[in-house]
């Protein structure tokens, strides 16, 4: 399928709209749209279907299997093993395959790669170089006669008849191609040869889009678990009340603003910064705190909700444009006893009453839900008092207050509530 200005549908609108989700600008997906309007060899369905599924691929990691498959029919061979990021002897990276069966693919990873042979083999290829083994055909010899022997016979498949680099940086990881011939096939015709090296300047591209996506999802993921653990609901929007960033706690609390009957998230959003505007009495809000009153509760949530930029002109646009940041007035955090351990040296029992100190119990409280005497939770309190350098209740509550960093490492799963991690 061809679109009307000649380029393959699918594959370089699919990588826009990943382009845009993620927040890259023109670079990647100006990569996609030069290399197929520069690049393509006479447009036939088998070409236009390669180059589709190629840059799925690049968009969505799912679609290489179906890009080996297209690329292993296209190039007449049997198998391909395609190797993105491996970063040397024994750290194969992402390795994909078509062609071979589970057991291949487990024994490849686990042996043929620690010895490193078929990284060696492109060792002395530049980036975007291809080479045609004659090696690797059946009655003329066969390269790496161990690996062939040990895991390309079981599959009937012959030593590698095509290796290609496809990209090498300056920290040694390197990404390559492999086809493999079958036994007693035919062949590796000239057109097939040809057509892998018209090949290669898009497998270029679209590796390097594919890392590129793949670096700024981990740089979100990690950036979302970070922003999980603060004790407010955040909540980053668009222009048109969309969201970009939200927390769980941040999805709850604003459920909570709304009742719940707010079609979507971006309702709900819209009317928080209706009532900031109205608050100010300005149509951008600026920075407005404020109270709201759930329908259905006696507690108020607070709301502190920052523009960014005026979007509101440009609705399409995903550029951030609000802060919201709500939080629960009436609501008490508590404080990771694990994390109290590690600040003052806390025993684990004395961790515990610190935490339920600062949530406002009292001593007789916390001795009954700890299921001690309150004797010995004054002399655990006394003990506390040592170890934090205060004298009166009072003081140490004031302390813990201060200790946010408690707060946010609050179930964070690598440090337990003992101290000693998950059990």
């Amino acid at each position: 399928m061809q679109s009307n200005n000649g380029l393959p549908a699918g594959g370089p609108a699919r990588v826009n709209l990943q382009a845009r989700a993620f927040g890259i600008r023109g670079d990647v997906t100006a990569m996609a749209t030069t290399a197929i309007a520069d690049q393509l060899w006479e447009p036939g369905s088998e070409e236009i279907d390669l180059l589709t599924a190629l840059y799925d691929a690049a968009a969505g990691a799912e679609h290489w299997g179906e890009f080996l498959r297209l690329l292993s029919a296209a190039a007449a061979q049997a198998a391909v093993i395609l190797a993105l990021r491996a970063a040397g002897c024994g750290d194969p990276g992402t390795v994909l395959y078509a062609g071979v069966d589970a057991e291949f693919q487990r024994s490849y990873r686990e042996s043929q790669w620690a010895r490193n042979s078929l990284l060696a083999d492109a060792s002395e290829l530049a980036p975007g170089a291809v080479r045609f083994s004659r090696a690797g055909m059946p009655g003329e010899g066969t390269l790496q006669a161990d690996f062939e022997a040990r895991w390309l016979r079981s599959q009937q498949l012959c030593a590698p008849a095509i290796t290609a680099l496809i990209a090498r940086d300056d920290d040694g990881v390197t990404s390559m191609l492999h086809l493999f011939s079958r036994c007693g096939g035919g062949r590796l015709g000239d057109d097939h040869a040809a057509a892998i090296c018209r090949l290669m300047p898009h497998l270029q591209r679209a590796v390097l889009i594919a890392n590129q996506l793949a670096d700024l999802r981990r740089e979100r993921d990690a950036l979302q678990q970070a922003l999980e653990r603060c004790p407010a609901g955040i909540i980053i929007a668009d222009g048109a009340c969309r969201p970009i960033v939200m927390t769980g706690r941040g999805r709850t609390l604003l459920r909570a603003c709304t009742d719940e009957s707010a079609v979507c998230d971006a309702e709900g959003i819209a009317r928080l910064l209706r009532a900031a505007r109205k608050r100010r009495g300005a149509k951008n809000a600026g920075q407005v705190a404020m109270q709201v009153s759930p329908p259905h509760s006696a507690a108020p949530l607070e709301v502190l909700v920052e523009t960014l930029a005026d979007n509101s002109s440009s609705p399409t646009t995903r550029d951030p444009a609000t802060m919201l940041f709500i939080h629960d007035a009436q609501g008490h955090e508590p404080l990771a006893a694990g994390a109290l351990q590690q600040l003052w040296g806390l025993t684990p029992a004395e961790a515990r009453l610190a935490a339920l100190l600062a949530l406002g119990q009292s001593l007789p409280e916390a001795a009954a839900q700890l299921a001690v005497s309150v004797h010995t939770v004054r002399r655990q309190l006394k003990d506390i008092f040592g170890k934090t350098g205060t004298r009166r209740q009072a003081t140490l509550i004031r302390l813990l207050a201060r200790c946010r960093g408690a707060r946010i490492l609050c179930d964070v799963p690598h440090l337990g509530h003992d101290g000693r991690g998950p059990p």
